[in-house]
């Protein structure tokens, strides 16, 4: 709901009031004020959260860069630091997730599939508000990266196997080869030893 201000001839958008205990539901008419404004809290909360455990961890970080003498203290340490790096990483991504959730939100249109343009289920919206895609459609989509997968692997053992067959009929030739040789070899030596005892 928006209404406008004469004094600056600006839209405002009046805030909705929901309570503590609301949770979206399925008979409700899909991504009303009430369930717009629940996930938008709900995507509040989460980055505020995600904020907080980041400064802490640039903080952790920071006390951490002092002088370990003991080589197995200073290995463990680096470790720990290590792991926070990823941790605030991975915090840096899902931030840039939910900004991208909530500009979906001003835009109209957050909880709708990227790929079927249908309404994503509430519940998977509940569990993973920063979804960009319906549960059938993210299936979908792994199913087809499992399938690309298993056939990249597959013209990989036909070229393998390709590569076999040539390496064994090659190694064929190569043997029967040796062998005409050894006959040719073999029959002249025959032919030299019969020579020599006719003029003996």
């Amino acid at each position: 709901m928006s209404y406008s201000d004469p004094s600056q001839g600006v839209e405002m958008k009046q805030e909705t009031f929901i309570s503590d205990s609301y949770i979206p539901a399925e008979d409700e008419p899909f991504m009303n004020e009430r369930q717009v404004e629940y996930f938008r809290r709900k995507l509040l909360d989460w980055k505020n959260d995600l904020l907080s455990d980041s400064k802490e961890t640039i903080e952790g970080l920071q006390d951490g860069t002092r002088n370990i003498p003991d080589i197995a203290d200073r290995a463990s340490e680096e470790t720990d630091r290590a792991l926070e790096l990823r941790t605030r990483d991975r915090q840096r991504k899902l931030v840039s997730k939910i900004d991208a959730a909530l500009r979906r939100i001003d835009e109209g249109e957050y909880g709708y599939c990227d790929v079927t343009g249908e309404p994503i289920s509430l519940k998977r919206l509940d569990a993973r508000p920063i979804a960009t895609m319906s549960l059938e459609a993210k299936v979908g989509e792994m199913t087809q990266l499992t399938l690309g997968t298993i056939l990249q692997k597959e013209n990989k053992t036909i070229n393998n196997s390709s590569h076999m067959a040539m390496f064994f009929m090659s190694s064929v030739f190569f043997f029967f080869k040796m062998l005409e040789n050894l006959a040719y070899n073999y029959i002249f030596l025959l032919t030299q030893t019969s020579l020599f005892v006719r003029f003996q």
